[in-house]
């Protein structure tokens, strides 16, 4: 996921976090919101880390997952929550959860 497509900003976060559609799939929960521009933007967060190691590695493998789907997306804006036994587990099965919760919350919001 290069610098493009990260979602910046406390306000921006808060309005996506607020107003956007959700959906969730294993270890993913995805909110997003229709975005401003016609490059999808995401931020990642880990939930139930025990210790930075955890959550970082957790976060790296979503980031390098994130990096394939989101030029597909377009401009949407999303939140991505991942547990953090996500670190763990086969890179096919976080993929297949992120894809659908990726598309799920972005039909939801209106972005097809």
């Amino acid at each position: 996921m290069n610098r493009r497509h990260r979602l910046r900003g406390r306000g921006r976060f808060a309005v996506v976090r607020r107003t956007g559609a959700e959906a969730r799939s294993g270890l993913v929960r995805v909110r997003s919101l229709a975005g401003r521009g016609d490059v999808a933007r995401c931020g990642v967060a880990v939930v139930g880390a025990r210790g930075a190691v955890e959550r970082n590695r957790a976060r790296r493998r979503a980031r390098a997952l994130l990096g394939n789907l989101l030029p597909e997306l377009g401009g949407v804006d999303a939140i991505v929550w991942v547990q953090a036994s996500a670190a763990g587990v086969a890179g096919d099965r976080l993929a297949l959860d992120l894809t659908r919760a990726l598309r799920g919350a972005a039909l939801r919001c209106g972005h097809a």
